[in-house]
C-alpha cells in the first residue's frame, strides 16, 4: 500500500535529508581537519626529536672545546713559565760572558 503525505510533510521530510546531508558534509570536513593536525603533529614530533639529536651532539662537541680550551689554557700557563725560566737562564748566561 502506498502512502499518500501531505505537502508539508513531503517538505519536512525533505528539509531533514537536507539537514542531514549538511551535517554528513560538515562531519567529514571535522574528521579531514584533524586528521591534517594529527599529521602535522607528528610532523613537529619528528623535528623535536631531530633537535633533540642536534643539541646532543652539539653538546659533545661544546664539551670537546671547554676541554681543549682548559688544557690549552694549562699548556699556555707551562709555555709562560718554561719561558721564564729560560728568560732568567739565558740573563744568568749573559752576565757570566
Amino acid at each position: 500500500m502506498l502512502v499518500q503525505l501531505p505537502l508539508y510533510k513531503l517538505q519536512e521530510v525533505w528539509l531533514l535529508d537536507n539537514e542531514i546531508a549538511f551535517n554528513e558534509v560538515i562531519i567529514e570536513e571535522r574528521h579531514q581537519g584533524i586528521q591534517e593536525i594529527q599529521n602535522q603533529i607528528g610532523e613537529v614530533n619528528e623535528i623535536f626529536k631531530d633537535l633533540a639529536v642536534l643539541v646532543h651532539e652539539q653538546g659533545a662537541v661544546i664539551d670537546d672545546i671547554g676541554s681543549n680550551i682548559e688544557n690549552s689554557h694549562a699548556a699556555t700557563a707551562q709555555a709562560k713559565s718554561h719561558l721564564a725560566k729560560a728568560s732568567k737562564t739565558q740573563r744568568s748566561n749573559s752576565s757570566m760572558v
